[in-house]
């Protein structure tokens, strides 16, 4: 069984405002609705668990419920932190029959569920894999204000989610982090300290994250290029 975690639990502060940035709307749909229709849709996902913030869980479950959401097995509460979020997700994955795990954020909706896929698959067969895009522009390497170097843009890729793992890779390294307090940016890195190879699979520049007030319009506007006739209906219709 592969399973796609969706951690729900952040405030989203850079966006500014009263309500989470994963309940905001795009072009009239939720965030994280548009996120969990793509999970939904990709046929090599076959549960989601979302982690969110205590006394948000109603709202998922009924998010869920209205629009047909079937792969949503269960929503638990998050923590302080992204990690923390994973983590308590992770823990209500059954051992037994847990194939692939990948986490995606709440607030990426385009990742396609052909993307979900790739990584899914790829994971599947290496152990770990992501998302991720090339760097078009060059790198500069900088101290302060001042340029201190060049860097090949050939060795650096800008990561995404998407990012998948065998269950057992993903949760022993989790484990490890928790016991020795080490707190990681992605679930990628933290699956990198523990010592295992994580390859790449290429992403797309749709798949955005909404983090600043800036990258609503841009969403808006990938919205009303990829939309169709299954993000516009009415569920309750």
């Amino acid at each position: 069984m592969n399973t796609v975690i969706v951690p729900a639990a952040g405030r989203g502060t850079r966006i500014g405002g009263p309500q989470a940035k994963q309940y905001l709307e795009i072009a009239g749909v939720t965030i994280l609705l548009r996120t969990l229709r793509q999970a939904q849709a990709c046929k090599d996902v076959d549960e989601i668990v979302v982690a969110t913030g205590d006394g948000e869980s109603a709202v998922v479950l009924e998010l869920a419920e209205r629009d047909g959401i079937t792969k949503l097995s269960r929503v638990v509460i998050g923590g302080a932190e992204r990690q923390d979020s994973v983590a308590r997700a992770l823990d209500s994955v059954r051992p037994t029959g847990a194939g692939v795990v990948a986490v995606h954020d709440a607030v990426r909706p385009f990742a396609t569920p052909s993307l979900f896929s790739a990584v899914i698959r790829r994971a599947r067969e290496t152990g770990a894999a992501i998302a991720a895009l090339a760097v078009a522009d060059t790198v500069k390497q900088v101290d302060g204000d001042r340029i201190v170097g060049t860097i090949d843009r050939s060795r650096v890729v800008l990561a995404q989610t998407p990012q998948a793992f065998r269950f057992g890779i993903l949760k022993s390294a989790f484990d490890a982090a928790t016991r020795e307090g080490w707190r990681g940016t992605d679930e990628a890195s933290i699956v990198e300290r523990a010592g295992y190879p994580v390859a790449v699979v290429d992403g797309t520049p749709f798949n955005i994250k909404v983090t600043k007030p800036e990258d609503l319009a841009f969403a808006e506007a990938i919205a009303h290029c990829v939309d169709g006739p299954e993000f516009r209906k009415d569920p309750r219709s």
